[in-house]
């Protein structure tokens, strides 16, 4: 028997379904170019990953609860014992968990606590993710991110881009050995999933998330303290204005135009009671402002960028004049610090922090929010921000 025809056939459907499981299958670039979870509202938003019994404010959880119901996302306990979610759970786009790479004891910049010794070495593993969370899990090699070092998302064609605190990159030196930049670049971005020309790195160790908010088609929303005070006045110019609201916002104009003065004790000894004490306190540094208008610069080059306030420090003042002055600057108001998605109905919507009592800047924000095509009804104020953390903080998007 001629066996020769019969062979043929059968590599035949060899080679056939052989190339139909290859043709399936994602190739090697797709995944590289696939990105991570965008932050900038385009992604559909399936889940919100947080640990509830870290939440001191409960009224959190009552106001965040509806918000999750409307827009149909889970709030999903990530069973892991630390506040800070967003500083270590990092999800690709197609809802992998990306397992930080190990850096060793140096925290290169890190704040409270993650990754060096004040909380432990605080890691989410890739056991405890597939084991615990369900999930599929990807070790990245030489990245190690905090959140808020980080602001994801996609250009108007579709590429995804990462935005990310210089800082990074020194991690990822450090992890490696390496100091040629274009090879830790490339490693970074294999790590995340993105092309390396689309990584944008920022100077400093600032957590990018606490002043600006990305948003649809490559456009960001940056903070400029030079524009709170005229903004603080414009909204003054409402008539309608409950009278509390009102007086507060009336100090912080003050606050904005003179600054906050400390002052010697009035019990103070030679005649100095009640004396200021060197220059006042201001709303915010030259560094600082520096530092942001640099930063518009650098990402103007690649974004759409609009400079906006929506950051606001307000004075505050505890104890007897008599005894224990004690003037300082409190932020409780940054509606940066948020997350926003698409829920199935394909409603974008943003979820931030409230103004503890100041509606009207809420109303006015929301304004802002609606001009990028996001319905007011869909833009919530839900988080406390105090101590550098917001709502955002507290939790992931996937």
């Amino acid at each position: 028997m001629n066996w020769l025809p019969l062979l043929l056939i059968i590599f035949g459907f060899v080679g056939l379904f052989t190339h139909t499981v290859e043709t399936n299958r994602a190739p090697a670039s797709d995944v590289q170019r696939m990105g991570l979870f965008p932050e900038d509202g385009t992604g559909n938003v399936r889940a919100w990953y947080w640990n509830p019994q870290a939440i001191e404010n409960q009224s959190i959880i009552e106001t965040l609860k509806p918000v999750s119901d409307r827009h149909q996302f889970q709030l999903q306990n990530i069973a892991f014992d630390y506040t800070y979610i967003q500083d270590m759970a990092l999800f690709r786009a197609d809802g992998t968990f990306l397992v930080q790479a190990n850096l060793g004891s140096e925290p290169f910049g890190l704040t409270r606590g993650v990754f060096n010794d004040e909380d432990g070495f605080v890691k989410i593993t890739k056991q405890h993710a597939r084991d615990v969370l369900k999930l599929q899990a990807y070790d990245m090699n030489y990245t190690v991110v905090e959140g808020g070092e980080l602001i994801s998302g996609r250009f108007a064609n579709g590429d995804p881009y990462v935005i990310l605190a210089e800082s990074v990159k020194a991690r990822a030196k450090a992890i490696s050995g390496e100091s040629d930049e274009k090879k830790v670049v490339e490693w970074i971005a294999k790590d995340l999933h993105t092309p390396p020309q689309h990584l944008f790195f920022v100077p400093g160790l600032q957590h990018l998330d606490l002043y600006m908010q990305a948003l649809p088609g490559g456009k960001l929303l940056l903070h400029d303290h030079q524009l709170v005070l005229p903004w603080i006045e414009s909204v003054l110019r409402e008539s309608n204005i409950e009278v509390r609201q009102r007086q507060r916002l009336e100090r912080i104009r003050k606050f904005y135009r003179e600054g906050l003065q400390h002052y010697y004790l009035k019990a103070a000894a030679g005649g100095m009671g009640g004396k200021p004490i060197g220059e006042p306190l201001r709303a915010y540094s030259k560094e600082e402002a520096d530092f942001l208008d640099k930063v518009a610069v650098l990402l103007s080059k690649h974004f759409e960028v609009k400079r906006v306030a929506g950051i606001v420090r307000e004075p505050y003042i505890t104890g007897n004049p008599m005894y224990d002055y004690n003037p300082q600057i409190v932020e409780h108001i940054n509606f940066f610090n948020a997350f926003s998605g698409r829920d199935p109905q394909g409603r974008a919507f943003v979820v931030s922090n409230s103004s503890r009592g100041l509606n009207v800047l809420e109303e006015s924000w929301r304004r802002t929010l609606s001009s990028y095509q996001i319905s007011p009804e869909n833009i919530h104020f839900v988080g406390f921000y105090t101590k550098g953390a917001g709502i955002d903080c507290l939790g992931a998007s996937r």
